[in-house]
């Protein structure tokens, strides 16, 4: 296994958040994989990395990339949101869709 340096971009305006300090077990405890929590400035997601839409989940929360480089992204937005089964998300792209970096994904009202 090689090691490589990957650059990801901030997909979103908002403060850092380590996830061991998120208030969800699946996510503090890292149970989907390692990553950190950014608590956003507003309701627009970007792509953080160039690469394919690899899944979009039905209530429209969570976005998957595949990197050019092999590895997926799992970016969620908020606890509790599927919940809202896709109510105050606008998803503007499609599985299998290319994308680059800063590529405008998902706009989500923060008040819902």
């Amino acid at each position: 296994m090689s090691i490589q340096e990957v650059t990801l971009c901030s997909p979103l305006s908002g403060v850092f958040i380590d996830l061991a300090l998120v208030p969800d077990p699946v996510f503090a405890e890292k149970m989907v994989g390692d990553g950190f929590a950014i608590d956003p400035l507003e309701g627009v997601l970007y792509s953080p990395i160039k690469g394919k839409i690899k899944s979009i989940h039905r209530a429209k929360h969570a976005i998957t990339i595949e990197s050019e480089h092999g590895f997926d992204i799992l970016m969620h937005i908020g606890l509790e949101t599927v919940a809202l089964a896709g109510d105050g998300f606008k998803v503007l792209v499609k599985e299998g869709q290319s994308v680059n970096v800063g590529d405008k994904l998902t706009e989500f009202d923060m008040s819902v």
